[in-house]
């Protein structure tokens, strides 16, 4: 795993670690580093499968326990309390560091968390049939000719022909991606036990950040992460979709780490100050919009 240490690693504030999406790596968030202007120190490592020199194939057998590993001892590696904060897949790798280590996490961001396992959990008509659209784009990108199967990943999550704006060598650079990313969804599913979220035992500041055009699926696993801790807020983020921290990086980042600071400046007692933002399972936009 690569890891991008972007500032000075003598900071005395807590750390930063940074923990990318699906067919992405560490790189995303440079943008964050320079936002930190030398406040805080940003670790962002790369996830296995992701780097230059990883080889890109499918283990069925992989858990996200064994990919948070390399996370974890970067966090050890540091001293003291972390800032977690992650994006879309990233998510699901950041919950699980929360279940192991809830001690050494000052405050989580996360932006879109998409862990398909807790639409299972809920069991509602509407969860399962958002879950059912998953599965059929994880059986694509697994089935299909890797191009294909990447376009339409990309295109899922993106927007409809974003695909086809990307020039040509981002576009092979992507598909050769595809077995990971079929990986992620085995770990973030298939091979994740139910009642993940009934296992955290994280009681500290918790945001939650949404774009206002993303899709229902990933508002939907949102708001249900959202519903699992009390202490978590929702902030939406006017005109961006689920791929925020990268095709709006600098409004999405800055705002992401504004709950991170803002969050260590209430940490004497966050949960008086952090309230949950979502009534009757569902984002209420008109009250949620972020500042």
């Amino acid at each position: 795993m690569q890891t991008s240490p972007i500032v000075p690693p003598h900071c005395a504030a807590s750390p930063v670690v940074a923990i990318h999406g699906s067919a992405s790596n560490g790189g995303i968030w440079a943008p964050l580093s320079q936002l930190a202007g030398g406040k805080r120190r940003v670790v962002a490592p790369t996830l296995q499968g992701y780097g230059e020199q990883d080889t890109q194939r499918i283990d069925y057998e992989s858990t996200l326990s064994q990919r948070a590993v390399p996370v974890l001892e970067t966090i050890d590696s540091l001293a003291g309390q972390v800032h977690l904060l992650a994006h879309s897949f990233g998510a699901s790798v950041a919950l699980e560091i929360l279940r192991v280590i809830p001690e050494r996490i000052n405050s989580v961001t996360l932006f879109e968390p998409v862990t398909p396992v807790l639409l299972k959990d809920k069991g509602e008509a509407h969860d399962l049939e958002l879950l059912a659209d998953l599965l059929a784009l994880a059986a694509l990108v697994k089935e299909t000719h890797a191009e294909v199967g990447m376009e339409t990943f990309v295109n899922f999550w993106h927007g409809a022909d974003v695909w086809q704006q990307l020039p040509q060598r981002v576009r092979v650079s992507l598909a050769r991606y595809a077995p990971v990313v079929y990986q992620d969804f085995i770990e973030a599913y298939y091979n994740q036990p139910e009642g993940l979220l009934s296992t955290v035992r994280y009681t500290g500041p918790f945001s939650l950040l949404v774009g206002q055009h993303t899709n229902a699926h990933a508002r939907r696993m949102t708001e249900v992460v959202a519903l699992q801790f009390a202490q978590a807020r929702v902030n939406v983020i006017d005109g961006v979709g689920h791929m925020g921290p990268v095709t709006h990086p600098i409004d999405v980042q800055s705002r992401m780490f504004a709950q991170i600071e803002q969050m260590a400046r209430e940490h004497g007692n966050p949960v008086r100050h952090i309230k949950a933002v979502v009534q009757g399972g569902h984002i209420n936009h008109d009250l949620r919009r972020s500042s």
